[in-house]
């Protein structure tokens, strides 16, 4: 039988387990006519086999139930100022339907708190990811710390808290007691549904929004590894090898060297009638033209039109094969800059009784120079064929100017602006070095104390500056004070005094 109804007197602290086993077996157990004694036994029993126990009284004799059992649940109207003592909880309106909604609370509190739990850790996957990434395949840094924190404080922080005031599922009634030892807050199922399933998919979701953005701004994902590998992204100037496209100037008017050279002479004299369609190098010297000009965005959208042996072509589509930053290949000697420091004043940068050269923190900033962007532009040979080689160019993708966020005045800058944060005759060297600084250092050779290598088409250390101040590498006394953003050596889009 489902049900069974045990008296007072057919239980005593003597009674065998497999008795109780018996009694404690069936759903539905009446225990009548007990004493104090026998009312704490039957408490300790169920307790034994792991049961969760709460005790209803209102009398002296019911307190030492009420006290043994987990919940002790006193009466507020009829109890005992004794009974009341010993419960956990007292029922003011001695109604038993409250401890069906005490039940229901106590429920939906435990499912909220799971859910924000959940909720909170499925963000670490998609957190710690971009580090990963960024760490193993040196891809540009996703996520950065401060944005982390916002993620975290900023985001995260109310929709966690707003799960406490989750309305009750449908079925909250109509689930089993769970498992004290088995269903608690945090359980491996809990973990591996925030973890492997929300996580992972929060992180693929973030991973492909982060690819799809910067393709859409002209960096495709095939360029990206390798160039967040020495803190460069956004901090120097990088160059692509890139294959076929346009170059077109900020209204993304194609060069006219490449359209019609002899109707603009002044701009594409030189190369007026350069066959740039059958090499590469000679593609080079009428891009380097239309640079002069003032097209200096590539244009991988755009595909060029030609007549060969009288039959009209098109270019294939635009590819980037790859990018590079110029090697951060000088180390000054000095370690603190000279008295009066000035970002326009070269003289300053050089610090006679500290070592000579102030490049940063000579430890772990490197600085480009001329020649090692040099390095990148010139002429690298993929294989024999001329057609193969191809060049490096300052890489400004026409797509990022397209994009509705983009700022015109981001193409030009006054250098000597002190609003802007790094700019300014008197910025914060520590500041200052850590971006490419204001003009560019120019390296040459006088004597034996010199390591230099200028064959560099990665990314790479190989500068050993001398501080023999008969040998001094210094700045060169060419500084630019005003122009657009990217200050790259020998490109005529830089105004200079």
């Amino acid at each position: 039988a489902p049900a069974i109804v045990v008296p007072g007197w057919d239980i005593s602290i003597d009674t065998p387990s497999e008795v109780w086993d018996d009694i404690l077996s069936h759903p539905q157990c009446v225990f009548a006519r007990t004493s104090p004694q026998q009312k704490l036994i039957i408490v300790e029993n169920c307790q034994k086999r792991g049961h969760v126990v709460a005790v209803t009284g209102d009398g002296v004799n019911d307190s030492p139930a009420l006290k043994k059992a987990d919940i002790g649940i006193a009466m507020g109207i009829m109890g005992t100022d004794v009974s009341k003592e010993a419960a956990d909880m007292i029922l003011l309106d001695d109604n038993f339907a409250s401890i069906v909604n005490g039940i229901e609370s106590g429920r939906l509190i435990f499912d909220n708190l799971k859910k924000s739990i959940a909720y909170t850790l499925s963000s670490n996957i998609p957190e710690i990811s971009p580090f990963l990434a960024f760490i193993l395949v040196q891809i540009p840094l996703p996520l950065s710390t401060v944005l982390i924190l916002l993620v975290d404080l900023g985001t995260d922080m109310v929709p966690a808290i707003s799960m406490a005031w989750e309305n009750a599922e449908a079925d909250i009634m109509g689930r089993n007691p769970r498992d004290a030892n088995v269903d608690r807050l945090v359980t491996l199922k809990l973990i591996s549904f925030a973890y492997l399933q929300i996580g992972v998919i929060q992180a693929l979701s973030g991973f492909y929004t982060y690819l799809t953005i910067l393709n859409d701004y002209g960096f495709n994902p095939s360029v990206l590894p390798g160039l967040g590998a020495v803190d460069a992204w956004g901090k120097n100037t990088l160059l692509c090898k890139v294959r076929y496209g346009a170059w077109v100037n900020f209204e993304g008017q194609v060069c006219p060297c490449f359209v019609n050279p002899h109707e603009n002479p002044a701009i594409c004299g030189k190369v007026a009638n350069v066959e740039w369609w059958t090499a590469e190098s000679k593609r080079n010297l009428v891009i380097s033209e239309c640079q002069t000009a003032g097209y200096i965005y590539w244009d991988e959208d755009t595909s060029l039109s030609y007549v060969e042996n009288g039959v009209g072509k098109r270019d294939p589509p635009a590819t980037n094969e790859a990018c590079a930053f110029p090697a951060k290949q000088l180390f000054g000697g000095a370690s603190n800059p000279a008295t009066g420091f000035n970002a326009f004043d070269f003289n300053t940068y050089w610090n006679p009784t500290n070592g000579g050269l102030y490049s940063g923190n000579s430890a772990t900033t490197g600085q480009p120079t001329a020649e090692s962007l040099e390095a990148l532009r010139s002429r690298t040979c993929d294989t024999a064929n001329d057609d193969g080689c191809l060049f490096y160019y300052e890489y400004l993708p026409y797509r990022s100017v397209m994009s509705q966020y983009y700022n015109m005045h981001w193409n030009a800058w006054p250098v000597s602006d002190s609003n802007v944060p790094g700019l300014g005759p008197n910025v914060d060297p520590s500041i200052l070095f850590t971006y490419q600084p204001i003009g560019f250092y120019r390296l040459w050779e006088t004597g034996p104390n010199v390591d230099r290598s200028t064959t560099m088409g990665h990314i790479s250390d190989v500068m050993k500056v001398s501080t023999d101040e008969s040998n001094p590498m210094r700045v060169t006394d060419a500084f630019y004070t005003g122009g657009y953003l990217d200050q790259t050596p020998g490109m005529p889009w830089i105004t200079q005094n």
